[in-house]
Protein backbone atom coordinates (compact mmCIF):
# COMPACT_ATOMS: atom_id res chain seq x y z
CA UNK A 1 0.00 0.00 0.00
CA UNK A 2 1.30 3.35 -0.90
CA UNK A 3 1.75 6.16 1.93
CA UNK A 4 -0.78 8.45 0.23
CA UNK A 5 -3.06 5.02 0.18
CA UNK A 6 -2.23 4.09 3.94
CA UNK A 7 -3.00 7.60 5.29
CA UNK A 8 -6.69 7.56 3.64
CA UNK A 9 -7.32 4.02 4.60
CA UNK A 10 -5.87 4.98 8.58
CA UNK A 11 -8.30 8.76 8.21
CA UNK A 12 -11.74 6.57 7.07
CA UNK A 13 -11.18 4.03 9.89
CA UNK A 14 -10.54 6.43 12.27
CA UNK A 15 -13.54 8.48 11.29
CA UNK A 16 -15.52 5.39 11.31
CA UNK A 17 -14.15 5.07 14.68
CA UNK A 18 -15.51 8.15 15.57
CA UNK A 19 -18.63 7.77 14.63
CA UNK A 20 -19.61 4.58 16.21
CA UNK A 21 -18.49 5.72 19.56
CA UNK A 22 -14.80 5.14 19.83
CA UNK A 23 -15.26 1.05 19.40
CA UNK A 24 -17.34 0.88 22.49
CA UNK A 25 -20.38 -1.43 22.85
CA UNK A 26 -23.23 0.52 24.81
CA UNK A 27 -25.10 -2.61 26.10
CA UNK A 28 -21.54 -3.83 27.18
CA UNK A 29 -22.24 -2.52 30.89
CA UNK A 30 -18.90 -2.58 33.60
CA UNK A 31 -19.28 -5.77 36.01
CA UNK A 32 -19.67 -4.75 39.24
CA UNK A 33 -17.59 -6.34 41.93
CA UNK A 34 -18.02 -9.75 42.29
CA UNK A 35 -19.52 -10.37 38.95
CA UNK A 36 -17.41 -11.93 35.50
CA UNK A 37 -16.98 -10.99 32.37
CA UNK A 38 -18.55 -14.13 30.44
CA UNK A 39 -16.10 -15.27 27.32
CA UNK A 40 -18.13 -14.29 24.60
CA UNK A 41 -17.27 -15.03 20.84
CA UNK A 42 -14.72 -12.45 19.07
CA UNK A 43 -15.07 -11.99 15.46
CA UNK A 44 -13.02 -8.84 15.44
CA UNK A 45 -9.20 -9.15 14.00
CA UNK A 46 -6.36 -10.55 16.16
CA UNK A 47 -3.52 -8.19 17.82
CA UNK A 48 -0.38 -10.58 18.76
CA UNK A 49 0.27 -9.71 22.16
CA UNK A 50 3.91 -10.34 23.59
CA UNK A 51 5.45 -9.12 27.07
CA UNK A 52 8.69 -9.38 28.85
CA UNK A 53 9.33 -8.44 32.36
CA UNK A 54 6.14 -7.08 33.13
CA UNK A 55 4.04 -6.55 36.00
CA UNK A 56 0.36 -5.53 35.28
CA UNK A 57 -1.29 -3.70 37.42
CA UNK A 58 -5.32 -4.84 37.55
CA UNK A 59 -5.99 -1.75 39.51
CA UNK A 60 -4.97 -0.06 42.26
CA UNK A 61 -3.81 -2.40 44.94
CA UNK A 62 -3.79 -6.32 42.66
CA UNK A 63 -0.69 -6.75 40.64
CA UNK A 64 -0.05 -9.63 38.36
CA UNK A 65 3.10 -10.65 36.94
CA UNK A 66 3.56 -11.45 33.23
CA UNK A 67 7.50 -12.32 32.92
CA UNK A 68 7.27 -14.25 29.23
CA UNK A 69 3.79 -14.03 28.12
CA UNK A 70 2.54 -15.00 24.04
CA UNK A 71 -0.74 -14.40 23.39
CA UNK A 72 -3.48 -12.83 21.14
CA UNK A 73 -6.40 -10.51 21.66
CA UNK A 74 -9.20 -10.49 19.46
CA UNK A 75 -11.74 -7.97 19.77
CA UNK A 76 -15.26 -8.71 20.02
CA UNK A 77 -16.72 -6.67 16.96
CA UNK A 78 -15.27 -6.79 13.36
CA UNK A 79 -14.79 -3.38 12.83
CA UNK A 80 -13.32 -2.34 15.93
CA UNK A 81 -9.83 -1.29 16.58
CA UNK A 82 -8.48 -3.01 20.09
CA UNK A 83 -8.20 -0.12 22.17
CA UNK A 84 -5.99 -1.48 25.46
CA UNK A 85 -8.46 0.94 27.97
CA UNK A 86 -11.96 -0.27 26.74
CA UNK A 87 -11.35 -3.87 28.60
CA UNK A 88 -14.95 -5.22 27.99
CA UNK A 89 -14.20 -5.25 24.23
CA UNK A 90 -11.77 -7.89 24.17
CA UNK A 91 -10.74 -11.37 24.83
CA UNK A 92 -7.03 -12.23 25.81
CA UNK A 93 -6.28 -15.84 24.37
CA UNK A 94 -3.19 -17.04 26.19
CA UNK A 95 -0.92 -19.26 24.65
CA UNK A 96 1.90 -19.62 26.76
CA UNK A 97 3.38 -17.78 29.91
CA UNK A 98 3.79 -17.52 33.42
CA UNK A 99 1.17 -15.70 35.46
CA UNK A 100 3.15 -14.59 38.92
CA UNK A 101 0.77 -13.62 41.81
CA UNK A 102 1.80 -12.59 45.14
CA UNK A 103 0.20 -14.01 48.41
CA UNK A 104 -1.44 -11.05 49.18
CA UNK A 105 -2.69 -10.20 45.71
CA UNK A 106 -3.97 -13.21 45.26
CA UNK A 107 -5.90 -12.80 48.80
CA UNK A 108 -7.54 -9.71 47.25
CA UNK A 109 -8.49 -10.93 44.36
CA UNK A 110 -10.88 -13.58 46.17
CA UNK A 111 -11.88 -10.76 48.75
CA UNK A 112 -12.52 -7.99 45.90
CA UNK A 113 -13.65 -9.86 43.14
CA UNK A 114 -14.61 -13.48 43.71
CA UNK A 115 -16.30 -13.59 47.31
CA UNK A 116 -17.91 -9.79 46.73
CA UNK A 117 -21.70 -11.02 45.76
CA UNK A 118 -24.77 -10.98 48.07
CA UNK A 119 -24.91 -13.88 50.58
CA UNK A 120 -21.36 -15.12 50.30
CA UNK A 121 -20.48 -17.01 52.56
CA UNK A 122 -16.84 -16.49 53.14
CA UNK A 123 -15.30 -13.33 53.66
CA UNK A 124 -11.88 -11.90 54.94
CA UNK A 125 -9.79 -14.63 53.12
CA UNK A 126 -5.68 -14.13 53.49
CA UNK A 127 -3.71 -16.69 52.18
CA UNK A 128 0.02 -17.85 52.74
CA UNK A 129 2.56 -19.56 50.44
CA UNK A 130 4.98 -21.53 51.76
CA UNK A 131 7.08 -25.01 52.15
CA UNK A 132 5.01 -25.65 48.49
CA UNK A 133 1.71 -25.36 50.56
CA UNK A 134 -1.02 -22.75 50.11
CA UNK A 135 -3.12 -21.99 53.25
CA UNK A 136 -6.03 -19.82 53.22
CA UNK A 137 -7.78 -18.98 56.51
CA UNK A 138 -10.89 -16.48 56.93
CA UNK A 139 -14.57 -16.02 58.48
CA UNK A 140 -17.48 -18.79 57.39
CA UNK A 141 -21.10 -17.91 57.62
CA UNK A 142 -23.32 -20.64 58.87
CA UNK A 143 -25.84 -18.74 61.10
CA UNK A 144 -22.83 -17.56 63.15
CA UNK A 145 -19.71 -16.51 61.79
CA UNK A 146 -16.80 -18.88 62.62
CA UNK A 147 -13.03 -18.79 61.62
CA UNK A 148 -11.32 -21.37 59.28
CA UNK A 149 -8.42 -22.35 57.93
CA UNK A 150 -7.19 -24.99 55.54
CA UNK A 151 -4.01 -25.96 53.87
CA UNK A 152 -2.92 -27.98 50.85
CA UNK A 153 -1.47 -28.19 47.76
CA UNK A 154 -2.30 -26.93 44.25
CA UNK A 155 -2.15 -29.29 40.97
CA UNK A 156 -3.86 -28.48 37.59
CA UNK A 157 -6.62 -31.09 36.96
CA UNK A 158 -5.45 -31.57 33.24
CA UNK A 159 -8.52 -29.66 32.44
CA UNK A 160 -7.05 -26.02 32.19
CA UNK A 161 -8.10 -25.32 35.74
CA UNK A 162 -6.15 -25.39 39.27
CA UNK A 163 -7.13 -27.88 41.80
CA UNK A 164 -6.73 -27.04 45.91
CA UNK A 165 -6.58 -30.23 47.70
CA UNK A 166 -6.73 -29.48 51.86
CA UNK A 167 -4.47 -31.81 53.63
CA UNK A 168 -5.57 -30.37 56.82
CA UNK A 169 -9.14 -28.41 57.53
CA UNK A 170 -9.68 -26.39 60.94
CA UNK A 171 -12.82 -24.52 62.11
CA UNK A 172 -12.21 -21.99 65.01
CA UNK A 173 -8.98 -24.08 65.65
CA UNK A 174 -10.77 -27.70 65.74
CA UNK A 175 -9.75 -30.10 63.17
CA UNK A 176 -11.96 -31.01 61.02
CA UNK A 177 -12.49 -34.29 58.68
CA UNK A 178 -13.11 -32.96 54.92
CA UNK A 179 -13.54 -29.77 53.09
CA UNK A 180 -17.41 -30.63 53.11
CA UNK A 181 -17.71 -31.51 56.72
CA UNK A 182 -16.41 -27.77 57.27
CA UNK A 183 -18.61 -26.12 54.47
CA UNK A 184 -21.75 -28.54 53.81
CA UNK A 185 -23.95 -29.13 51.40
CA UNK A 186 -25.79 -26.37 51.28
CA UNK A 187 -22.67 -23.53 51.26
CA UNK A 188 -21.11 -25.64 48.48
CA UNK A 189 -24.18 -25.44 46.32
CA UNK A 190 -24.30 -21.35 46.53
CA UNK A 191 -20.61 -21.15 45.89
CA UNK A 192 -20.98 -23.52 42.98
CA UNK A 193 -23.99 -21.35 41.49
CA UNK A 194 -22.58 -18.67 40.35
CA UNK A 195 -22.15 -19.03 36.50
CA UNK A 196 -19.39 -17.60 36.08
CA UNK A 197 -17.46 -18.23 39.61
CA UNK A 198 -14.00 -18.35 39.76
CA UNK A 199 -14.19 -20.97 42.43
CA UNK A 200 -16.17 -24.45 42.22
CA UNK A 201 -16.43 -27.17 45.24
CA UNK A 202 -15.69 -30.17 44.07
CA UNK A 203 -16.22 -32.81 47.17
CA UNK A 204 -13.09 -32.36 49.02
CA UNK A 205 -11.39 -29.59 46.38
CA UNK A 206 -11.53 -26.54 45.28
CA UNK A 207 -11.81 -25.88 41.93
CA UNK A 208 -10.05 -22.59 40.59
CA UNK A 209 -10.41 -20.92 37.19
CA UNK A 210 -7.54 -18.73 36.22
CA UNK A 211 -9.75 -17.40 33.25
CA UNK A 212 -12.40 -16.20 35.48
CA UNK A 213 -10.74 -14.77 38.69
CA UNK A 214 -10.05 -10.99 36.96
CA UNK A 215 -11.82 -8.63 36.41
CA UNK A 216 -11.88 -6.78 32.29
CA UNK A 217 -10.73 -8.16 30.07
CA UNK A 218 -11.83 -11.01 30.02
CA UNK A 219 -8.72 -14.03 29.08
CA UNK A 220 -8.97 -17.73 27.96
CA UNK A 221 -6.21 -20.21 28.78
CA UNK A 222 -4.95 -23.78 29.86
CA UNK A 223 -3.18 -23.86 32.95
CA UNK A 224 -1.04 -26.83 32.54
CA UNK A 225 1.25 -26.31 35.65
CA UNK A 226 1.30 -24.73 39.11
CA UNK A 227 4.10 -23.89 41.64
CA UNK A 228 3.98 -22.41 44.99
CA UNK A 229 7.20 -20.54 45.94
CA UNK A 230 7.83 -18.47 49.16
CA UNK A 231 5.19 -15.60 49.17
CA UNK A 232 3.96 -16.23 45.52
CA UNK A 233 1.85 -18.74 43.27
CA UNK A 234 3.04 -19.70 40.05
CA UNK A 235 0.33 -20.36 37.21
CA UNK A 236 1.75 -22.13 33.79
CA UNK A 237 -0.07 -21.53 30.26
CA UNK A 238 0.46 -23.56 27.55
CA UNK A 239 -2.29 -24.84 25.06
CA UNK A 240 0.25 -26.20 22.88
CA UNK A 241 0.22 -23.45 20.52
CA UNK A 242 3.95 -22.71 19.66
CA UNK A 243 5.15 -19.52 17.57
CA UNK A 244 8.38 -17.45 17.87
CA UNK A 245 8.06 -13.48 18.93
CA UNK A 246 8.40 -11.27 16.02
CA UNK A 247 11.16 -9.28 15.58
CA UNK A 248 11.47 -6.12 17.70
CA UNK A 249 11.58 -2.85 16.87
CA UNK A 250 13.76 -1.93 19.37
CA UNK A 251 15.57 -5.29 20.38
CA UNK A 252 17.41 -3.93 23.14
CA UNK A 253 15.30 -3.43 25.46
CA UNK A 254 14.63 -5.85 28.44
CA UNK A 255 11.08 -4.61 29.48
CA UNK A 256 8.59 -4.10 26.73
CA UNK A 257 5.15 -5.04 26.09
CA UNK A 258 4.56 -6.06 21.79
CA UNK A 259 1.55 -5.37 20.11
CA UNK A 260 1.69 -7.45 16.51
CA UNK A 261 -1.59 -7.04 13.82
CA UNK A 262 -4.87 -6.06 13.67
CA UNK A 263 -5.67 -2.21 14.25
CA UNK A 264 -4.67 -0.89 17.29
CA UNK A 265 -5.59 2.89 18.45
CA UNK A 266 -3.35 4.67 21.07
CA UNK A 267 -4.41 7.66 22.29
CA UNK A 268 -5.42 9.58 18.70
CA UNK A 269 -2.89 7.30 16.42
CA UNK A 270 -4.81 4.38 14.54
CA UNK A 271 -1.80 1.94 13.17
CA UNK A 272 -2.97 0.22 10.81
CA UNK A 273 -1.66 -3.05 10.64
CA UNK A 274 -0.18 -2.96 13.88
CA UNK A 275 4.01 -3.14 14.70
CA UNK A 276 3.90 -1.26 18.54
CA UNK A 277 6.23 -2.15 21.46
CA UNK A 278 5.82 -0.26 24.40
CA UNK A 279 9.56 -0.06 25.62
CA UNK A 280 9.91 0.54 29.58
CA UNK A 281 12.02 3.83 30.43
CA UNK A 282 13.27 2.57 33.62
CA UNK A 283 14.74 -0.88 32.49
CA UNK A 284 16.43 -1.62 36.04
CA UNK A 285 12.94 -2.89 37.31
CA UNK A 286 10.11 -4.40 35.67
CA UNK A 287 8.19 -2.65 33.50
CA UNK A 288 4.62 -1.63 35.49
CA UNK A 289 1.63 -1.54 32.96
CA UNK A 290 -1.87 -0.86 33.51
CA UNK A 291 -4.74 -1.43 30.43
CA UNK A 292 -6.82 1.68 31.91
CA UNK A 293 -4.10 3.98 32.34
CA UNK A 294 -1.69 3.32 28.77
CA UNK A 295 -3.28 6.50 27.69
CA UNK A 296 -2.02 8.31 30.14
CA UNK A 297 1.57 6.80 30.01
CA UNK A 298 1.74 6.95 26.60
CA UNK A 299 1.34 10.79 27.07
CA UNK A 300 4.00 10.75 29.67
CA UNK A 301 6.49 9.20 27.51
CA UNK A 302 7.28 9.62 23.98
CA UNK A 303 6.13 7.83 20.78
CA UNK A 304 9.04 7.37 17.84
CA UNK A 305 8.47 5.86 14.52
CA UNK A 306 11.13 3.25 12.89
CA UNK A 307 11.63 1.31 9.64
CA UNK A 308 10.25 -1.48 12.00
CA UNK A 309 7.73 -0.08 13.61
CA UNK A 310 6.22 2.32 16.60
CA UNK A 311 8.07 2.68 19.72
CA UNK A 312 6.76 3.94 22.24
CA UNK A 313 8.66 4.64 25.64
CA UNK A 314 6.72 5.09 28.71
CA UNK A 315 7.74 5.29 32.18
CA UNK A 316 5.97 3.10 34.95
CA UNK A 317 2.37 3.82 35.58
CA UNK A 318 3.42 5.07 39.01
CA UNK A 319 6.30 7.71 37.81
CA UNK A 320 4.31 9.50 35.05
CA UNK A 321 5.36 12.73 36.08
CA UNK A 322 8.80 12.18 35.97
CA UNK A 323 10.53 14.67 33.71
CA UNK A 324 11.67 12.89 30.27
CA UNK A 325 14.63 13.53 28.24
CA UNK A 326 14.42 14.97 24.81
CA UNK A 327 16.54 12.03 23.02
CA UNK A 328 15.89 8.47 22.36
CA UNK A 329 16.87 6.76 25.32
CA UNK A 330 19.88 4.19 25.24
CA UNK A 331 19.12 1.16 25.82
CA UNK A 332 21.29 -1.41 28.19
CA UNK A 333 23.22 -3.36 25.41
CA UNK A 334 22.50 -1.38 22.41
CA UNK A 335 25.32 -0.19 20.46
CA UNK A 336 27.24 2.58 21.81
CA UNK A 337 25.94 1.88 25.43
CA UNK A 338 28.19 1.89 28.82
Amino acid sequence: MQPKTKLLAGAMALLTLLATGCGQNPSTATPEKGERVAIQRPTGRVTGFYTRNVIYRVDEEITVGMPNLNADIQVYQENQPFIPANREDYLVRIHTGDLIIEQDALAKIFNKYELNYPGCPLSNLSIEAKNGKLKMSGTMRKGIPLPFEMEGSLRPNGSGQVVLTPDTVKSAGIPVKGLMNLIGLEVASLMNSRPNGGMKIDGNDIIIYPDRLLPAPAIAGFVSGVRIEAGKVIMVFDDQVRRDIPSLPEPWAPNWILMKGGNVLINNHLILDATLQMVDLNPKDPMNFCMALYREQVQAGMTVGSPDGTIAYIPDVYDMNTPLPRFRPNMPGSPGSN
